[in-house]
């Protein structure tokens, strides 16, 4: 079964979680970068990435949008092994996300910071997602076009996904039953963060390549992948999906 969820799936999940219940987590919701657009994987790429994640309100996301109130840190949810707590996650700092762009050497009206494409479905909410997260990087100089596609259609996302043509896209990914622990609230990361980030993995849609990360997940070291993951970011990290 594969474990990509679209949008109104992964909303849908939340949902089903009422936020004053103590809540278990098997999954994130994040928007990934595709490595390959210059603007997010040349020798300045890092730095755009880190000032993307400054500058999206991700506490907003999550309490007003989705209605969970669970803001991540890592990649890694609760509950899953490697996952630390007392790791801090991106706060929302436009002055900082500003700060970052300009050392990586682009201004508010620099023209390769236009026209980014952000893929998404068509669920209600994450439709808002979009729609928020468009407005949040036009604060730091970057235009973003949205492509909506129909949510029932998975095989168009796949293809979509896997294409490589836009530089963003959401989506939502689920530990695999295969990697889940027998104890409750137990959920294995090394399939997860293989799925995701290993330059082999079958939902690595960022088209990231690091060894470095691949020797951390063969090695099953979740808690140092994760932290390599936080400094040098694939994602956008908007809320972990509750295990049903």
């Amino acid at each position: 079964m594969k474990r990509i969820l679209n949008g109104f799936i992964a909303v849908l999940l939340i949902g089903l979680c009422a936020p004053a219940m103590a809540a278990e987590y098997d999954g994130l919701w994040f928007m990934g970068f595709n490595l390959n657009k210059d603007v997010f994987g040349n020798d300045t790429g890092k730095l755009v990435r880190q000032a993307v994640n400054y500058a999206v309100d991700r506490n907003y996301i999550s309490s007003q949008i989705i209605g969970d109130g669970n803001t991540p840190t890592t990649v890694l949810p609760p509950g899953m092994d490697g996952q630390d707590g007392s790791i801090k996650g991106y706060i929302y700092d436009r002055t900082k996300a500003k700060a970052l762009m300009k050392k990586a050497g682009y201004s508010m009206k620099d023209k390769r910071l236009k026209g980014l494409v952000l893929l998404h479905t068509d669920g209600d909410k994450t439709v808002k997602i979009a729609e928020a997260i468009k407005g949040y990087l036009s604060s730091i100089g970057i235009g973003i076009k949205l492509k909506q596609m129909d949510y029932e259609d998975q095989q168009a996302w796949d293809r979509a996904l896997s294409s490589g043509k836009h530089h963003l896209f959401l989506m939502g990914y689920k530990a695999p039953d295969e990697f889940d622990g027998p104890q409750k609230g137990f959920r294995s990361a090394s399939g997860f963060l293989n799925d995701l980030f290993h330059s082999k993995g079958s939902a690595n849609f960022f088209f990231l390549r690091d060894e470095g990360l691949d020797s951390l997940i063969d090695g099953d070291r979740p808690k140092e992948a994760s932290l390599r993951l936080q400094e040098d970011p694939a994602t956008v990290n908007l809320f972990y999906i509750t295990v049903l």
